[in-house]
């Protein structure tokens, strides 16, 4: 085994054909998580939300220039 396989690693081993074996070393966890997330389609009627949310579209925007 290479070098960058230390003895004792936790390895993956895939049989291509007679001859040819495929070893792939498992690495450490970075810490990576996934999660799901539900899909909204319609948001329920807010209108202390939408008034936030028209605050913080009327901040985004007041830097663009006007259109042409």
């Amino acid at each position: 085994m290479p070098r960058e396989c230390p003895a004792n690693s936790t390895v993956t081993i895939d049989r291509v054909d007679d001859d040819t074996w495929v070893v792939r070393r498992q690495r450490q966890d970075h810490g990576l998580k996934v999660i799901a997330v539900h899909t909204v389609h319609r948001l329920p009627n807010d209108p202390e939300r939408e008034k936030i949310e028209g605050r913080l579209a009327k901040h985004a925007v007041r830097n663009l220039p006007e259109p042409a």
